[in-house]
């Protein structure tokens, strides 16, 4: 038997006929439940997530909320949140309570302090008082006489029980119970958002192989061999497609149900990209069929400098175009502050402003390259709204940490708190990736015979200048006679302040008139920094000088 529905969710551009309530919350909770198995999490957090998205918009069946949908009326009595994180709180198992109502009552903005959060407004039982009245249609809509509920609202004690439950249980929440509400409240705001954008949940794809980076490997070695006839007797040469081929062995060995973070720590230079991609899809595929496709894997890439994450990205299109997959946002995300928010799916549907900008930022993408910086924030920048909605991106992934050396020690325990719970809770798989590498985030070697590697290629002549100080001067003179001597050869000289590099800079454009001088740091915009890149990395003639910053130390390839 059919219901005839009457109470809407939302009027406007997009629903000129209107969008039911019904038709909402149920769109809102298959897109969060789908996206939560996934990641494969229980099917009891899938029912917590249901109940979760079902409950946020409970208060839009208020007259007010369908009178100010028709432009009828605009006072305090339309607010919808908070009546319905009441109704979350009532509907959760015990253990979820609170979270809940949480997450609810700040789907519309950022989650603030606590104890104001969790303060109640008088207004909630007159507005559900008013809701009531809709009661056979809320039935309906929830399966179940919800008629308890309005029998407690009308409670003070029930209405102050959130906050006294909290005061209860503030001494005893730990880190991993600020991660579960950042994941609940995560899917909530994408679950919403979604619905609206799309209409269904994006679902990573799957298809990812290592041979595509394998195929794409050979291609360009085969391409170096012909442009530079006997490269392929060089010692670094050899060294690459060695390391190569051990990551690829040690990630058939590993077992993937115990073990979660994984190292690469082998020379610069040494291929360290395609490797680590390499990696990175073969890990994907292992886990999608050994978890016989319940859980499909985003792989997340990220790295400190936009300049570097550019060039990191432009390998993955080179592999993506050698495989002859489709090149689209839904496929391959670049990510970072200066990313064009540009969002078009592989069944060529273009989303645009702020639609395209909830794509990016939400990450809806099976391999996003980004930044340590949105990466960092994404985990820690907790309860900001713009920003949380991707937290869930996290679980069920591989995050690659690629230059892990330039992490602040400083941030190294909460990084690793974060993580081990992110691994253990969450099927996250964490590979860190470095030449340098601190005692942080340990896990198995990759690369087993990395320290002969080192010794192979011991580059290193160190002249030790620290018996006396050297001021900014002198070293300016000693760096010009160092090129002055040495014509023949290119330089790189890396200074730990943008002021002193500006200086050496400065005096070497005025004292080596024969040389190229180039210059790199934060303060050129980035794209005149890959330009500049580019630039030495194409020209195997010319002899540069390049004064630079820590920035170049950072997986920079030149």
């Amino acid at each position: 038997m059919s219901f005839s529905f009457k109470l809407y969710s939302h009027l406007g551009e997009k629903f000129e006929d209107g969008q039911l309530l019904v038709d909402h919350l149920r769109g809102v909770a298959e897109i969060a439940v789908k996206t939560n198995r996934m990641h494969g999490l229980s099917e009891e957090i899938s029912e917590v997530i249901r109940i979760i998205c079902m409950c946020h918009d409970f208060g839009k069946a208020s007259s007010y909320f369908q009178r100010y949908l028709r432009g009828e009326y605009n006072g305090l009595l339309k607010n919808h949140s908070e009546i319905s994180a009441y109704f979350a709180y009532y509907m959760l198992p015990e253990k979820y309570k609170l979270l809940g109502f949480m997450c609810v009552k700040k789907h519309h903005g950022d989650m603030g302090d606590a104890i104001d959060l969790l303060s109640n407004n008088d207004d909630v039982q007159k507005i559900a008082c008013d809701i009531k009245k809709g009661i056979i249609e809320l039935n309906e809509i929830y399966g179940q006489n919800i008629s308890g509920f309005f029998n407690r609202i009308n409670e003070d004690s029930f209405l102050r029980e959130p906050k006294k439950r909290f005061i209860e249980q503030n001494k005893k929440f730990k880190t991993e119970d600020l991660i579960w509400i950042e994941y609940l409240w995560s899917l909530l705001l994408t679950g919403d958002k979604t619905q609206l954008i799309r209409g269904s949940f994006y679902e990573n794809k799957t298809g990812f192989r290592e041979e595509q980076v394998k195929e794409y490997k050979d291609y360009t070695r085969n391409k170096l061999k012909e442009e530079k006839p006997g490269i392929e007797e060089s010692a670094i040469f050899g060294i690459r497609e060695e390391i190569y081929n051990e990551i690829s062995e040690s990630i058939k060995r590993i077992d993937i149900s115990k073990e979660r973070k994984y190292s690469v720590n082998v020379p610069t230079g040494t291929g360290k990209t395609l490797g680590v991609y390499g990696a990175a899809f073969q890990l994907a595929d292992r886990i999608n069929r050994e978890s016989k496709g319940r859980i499909i894997p985003s792989i997340i890439y990220a790295l400190p400098f936009t300049s570097v994450i550019d060039q990191n990205y432009d390998v993955l299109e080179k592999i993506i175009d050698h495989s002859k997959m489709v090149k689209s946002e839904d496929v391959i995300l670049k990510h970072h502050s200066l990313t064009p928010l540009k969002y078009r799916t592989s069944e060529n549907d273009e989303y645009k402003d702020y639609d395209a900008r909830f794509c990016v930022e939400n990450w809806q993408s099976t391999i996003i390259a980004t930044t340590f910086v949105q990466i960092f924030n994404t985990l820690f920048k907790v309860g900001d709204n713009s920003i949380g909605n991707r937290f869930h991106k996290l679980a069920g992934s591989i995050i690659v940490l690629d230059e892990i050396q330039a992490v602040d020690p400083k941030y190294y325990n909460i990084i690793e708190e974060f993580f081990d719970i992110l691994c253990n809770q969450f099927n996250t798989f964490v590979i860190t990736v470095t030449a340098t590498k601190p005692v942080f985030l340990n896990g198995i070697e990759l690369v087993e015979s990395n320290e002969l590697y080192f010794k192979q290629l011991d580059r290193i002549q160190i002249e030790n200048y620290t018996d006396k100080e050297v001021d900014i001067n002198e070293f300016c003179g000693i760096v010009a006679k160092d090129i002055e001597e040495n014509p023949d050869k290119s330089f790189l000289i890396v200074l730990n302040t943008v002021k002193s590099s500006q200086v050496v800079a400065d005096y070497l454009g005025l004292n080596c008139i024969d040389k190229e001088i180039l210059y790199l740091s934060t303060e050129i915009y980035p794209k005149r920094r890959l330009e500049l890149i580019n630039q030495i990395k194409d020209d195997n003639d010319t002899k540069y000088v390049l004064i630079s910053t820590q920035l170049i130390e950072a997986g920079v390839d030149i």
